[in-house]
């Protein structure tokens, strides 16, 4: 639009008489510029892509296969937010999404009745008569909640007004008892909004700033025993990734703020889906494994003290040298727990994915339990016990030249009975063999001979007596055929009731999944095909095409002054020879509008 100079000299006129109106300048200004602001002529547009990364769909789908609960907090519009949303299939068209009218509803007629419990649990927010109507799209996982900043901070005001609280306690304002019930109520409150959220299957939070980010991942901390993770690219981000026990930056356009300040850093969203399902899954798969062939290992050896004392008066001899207890854990035992801590792998990397229930494993703690420690602890119990008892029967009454009866020569059996039997059931706990693995078992054998030999040389005996006290003690009871017969007796025995366990164990676990398999064929398919939307006209969860697209635009038709229909050059022959037949009916119409 061009303005000559007396029409700008106008209106600038009355620009300054509004702008120092005192009395509705802002009525006032808002007709002043739109005198301006008429019969403008457009010139061009310009845009700016906010594209999804490559992979974040498929990523979504398999966080949430892995029942991992998937939160979006953006500062985005609400409508930007949910076609973001469902660009990456975290909402679907058969989600019912929830308004803050149902939400607050659903909150009041939890708080009515636990108002006198203090103690409110999920089952009274399910029991409610406004969530009935929910129960149906709960249960078939199809219910999201979409909230706003605005709505979002009447329930996060917690942390200010407890300070209020707190000053006007201090004041003396309010006695104690009447600040510890405001306190209690605002947590039943937020305790009834997380409960309520953690029922849904997609979370998105819009308009929402960096404090209420980091406060959304603190309530969540609060009111719920989980495990929270936190990812962004952004500096209005850091607040969330310093909150969560695990932060994740990714380092895009948007700066290295998140980066610097997170526990892991990604380039893409996509790496995630790696970064979780297969490495750390394989990360407590070999945890949970290390902790427990450690601790058996470890009861191995020390129990034949226990058993030896028996016999001993408890006068505190060790069955043992003492070079054997320095270096068992060091070397001769270290190296096949290190590979099962750094190599093991249950399932391969495509399996994982392919899998993703596989997680939950983790979640569950199934690997690692109270039952599954003293089986460890029952477990080396019994080679110890099997160990020191097979060689002590077999040296029971044979003190002969041929056969070693001597301290130094059961000391020396059951130590490398015990080596024997901790290494060789290191080789039925490993399921993913490489090249590393067996070197580790072959290095720790081979590091047990030649420092025992080493440590009970005559001459190391001769220069500190009190030092090296089992000379040649390996190389006079090894030597013979029996001694061997001995310690392969005690390895065998120790190793038949795990070989026993461990065979029950996968056989039950066959039947089970050919029950499973059995009742899943004989079950027929529940229809879950919904005939009607949970979408309604005139609806703000809506999705329109405009608000967020992943298409080229018409720029080039605006540059070129083009128009996308072609013009018609007799518009009333036109409409004349097509006549009624051709041209839309009274209804068509109506159900266009």
């Amino acid at each position: 639009k061009e303005v000559d100079e007396l029409t700008y000299s106008e209106w600038n006129k009355k620009h300054h008489e509004a702008c120092t109106s005192l009395q509705n300048r802002a009525e006032k200004l808002n007709a002043v510029y739109e005198v301006i602001e008429g019969d403008l002529q457009l010139l061009g547009a310009t845009g700016i892509e906010d594209k999804l990364q490559d992979g974040v769909p498929e990523t979504i789908q398999l966080l949430k296969k892995a029942n991992i609960k998937v939160w979006v907090l953006t500062g985005d519009k609400q409508e930007t937010a949910v076609n973001i949303a469902f660009s990456c299939q975290l909402l679907a068209d058969d989600m019912e999404i929830l308004s803050e009218t149902e939400v607050c509803d659903m909150l009041d007629a939890y708080w009515e009745n636990n108002n006198n419990n203090r103690t409110g649990s999920v089952e009274n927010l399910l029991a409610s008569t406004v969530f009935r109507k929910h129960k149906a799209s709960l249960h078939h996982g199809k219910m999201a909640l979409v909230i706003t900043g605005e709505f979002l901070g009447k329930f996060l005001g917690y942390e200010d007004k407890k300070k209020k609280l707190s000053l006007k306690r201090l004041r003396g304002k309010w006695c104690k008892s009447e600040v510890d019930m405001e306190e209690d109520v605002d947590g039943l409150r937020e305790k009834a909004f997380v409960d309520l959220a953690c029922l849904c299957q997609a979370v998105v939070f819009c308009r929402v700033t960096p404090k209420q980010k980091a406060m959304v991942v603190q309530l969540l901390r609060r009111h719920k025993n989980v495990t929270t993770l936190a990812i962004g690219d952004g500096a209005n981000d850091v607040n969330m990734i310093k909150k969560a026990h695990v932060g994740i930056g990714i380092n895009g356009q948007e700066g290295t703020q998140a980066v610097q300040t997170s526990d892991y850093a990604l380039a893409q969203f996509r790496y995630l889906q790696q970064l979780l399902l297969v490495h750390g899954r394989w990360s407590y798969f070999r945890i949970c494994k290390f902790l427990r062939y450690f601790f058996y290992k470890t009861t191995a050896s020390v129990l034949g003290q226990m058993w030896f004392a028996i016999f001993n008066g408890f006068t505190a001899t060790s069955l043992y040298d003492t070079w054997f207890i320095a270096f068992y854990a060091v070397s001769y035992t270290a190296l096949p727990v290190l590979s099962m801590g750094l190599l093991e792998q249950d399932v391969s990397a495509k399996v994982s994915l392919q899998s993703p229930e596989l997680y939950k494993m983790g979640q569950t703690g199934s690997l690692f339990t109270y039952k599954t420690f003293f089986a460890s602890f029952l477990n080396g119990a019994t080679t110890s016990l099997t160990v020191f008892f097979v060689t002590y029967g077999a040296f029971f009454n044979t003190a002969t030249p041929d056969y070693p009866c001597d301290y130094n020569s059961l000391a020396a059996i059951v130590a490398t009975a015990i080596v024997l039997a901790v290494t060789l059931q290191a080789t039925f706990e490993i399921s993913y063999w490489t090249v590393w693995s067996g070197l580790a078992v072959i290095i720790s054998l081979v590091m047990y001979f030649l420092l025992s030999f080493g440590f009970q040389l005559t001459k190391l005996f001769i220069i500190q007596p009190t030092v090296f006290r089992f000379p040649d003690a390996n190389r006079n009871s090894l030597n013979k055929l029996y001694s061997w017969a001995i310690i392969l007796l005690a390895v065998v025995t120790s190793v038949i009731p795990v070989l026993f366990a461990k065979i029950t164990v996968k056989l039950t676990a066959e039947n089970r999944a050919q029950q499973k398999l059995t009742y899943k064929a004989t079950v027929v398919a529940e229809n879950t095909v919904e005939l009607k939307s949970h979408f309604k006209r005139n609806n703000i969860f809506r999705r329109s095409s405009y608000a967020f697209s992943h298409q080229e635009g018409y720029a080039d038709l605006i540059t070129k002054g083009t128009s996308i229909r072609k013009k018609s050059k007799n518009p009333r022959a036109t409409f004349e020879a097509h006549g009624e037949h051709d041209g839309p009916s009274e209804a068509q119409l109506v159900s266009q509008k």
